[in-house]
């Protein structure tokens, strides 16, 4: 015989709950891991890398004009100037910089969608976070949910991270003044 009024499930229980749970730990594994695998590190702690040395330019032709040199330093005055043609190695090195510097710029832009993507995730956990602590009977779940969303924002930026558990825990003094 069943029971008239059959207890909710441990899982229907805390939905709201486990839902912050899983956000937070999808925002924390898109912060850390692309940029352990594009071998950066996190926001806070980037260090500005040296930009690759450019090839040394070739030295100009100049045709024509009067020429004054005094210790390695040459001035001309009313010649043409024409830009000698690099070397293939001087060729080389200027096509592998510029496939270097736009594969940088590709990686920045994969790490930035991550980044974005992490801080939507792990702000969607801080939102849902106070409600699932304040409706479920467990509030076991919703605490570390917010704690886990709340590091994968401190691991993109220290100072946003501060602020957003500042307001989360605002958003959860408020809430239990009023339960």
């Amino acid at each position: 015989m069943k029971p008239p009024h059959p207890e909710k499930s441990l899982f229907r229980q805390n939905l709201l709950g486990i839902f912050c749970l899983v956000m937070a730990i999808v925002a924390l594994g898109l912060a850390v891991i692309p940029g352990i695998a594009f071998d950066r590190p996190p926001q806070p702690f980037v260090v500005n890398e040296p930009t690759a040395l450019q090839p040394p330019i070739s030295p100009s032709e100049t045709t024509g004009g009067l020429t004054l040199r005094y210790k390695g330093l040459a001035v001309n005055f009313g010649g043409k100037t024409k830009p000698a043609e690099p070397t293939t190695a001087e060729a080389a090195a200027i096509e592998a910089a510029a496939v270097a510097k736009e594969s940088q710029a590709q990686r920045d832009h994969m790490l930035k969608c991550f980044m974005l993507a992490a801080a939507g995730c792990s702000m969607l956990a801080l939102v849902c976070g106070p409600f699932a602590w304040v409706q479920e009977k467990q509030p076991a779940i919703s605490g570390p949910a917010m704690l886990i969303a709340t590091v994968a924002l401190t691991w993109q930026y220290i100072a946003f991270g501060i602020a957003v558990g500042m307001a989360i825990a605002i958003t959860l003094l408020i809430c239990g003044a009023f339960s």
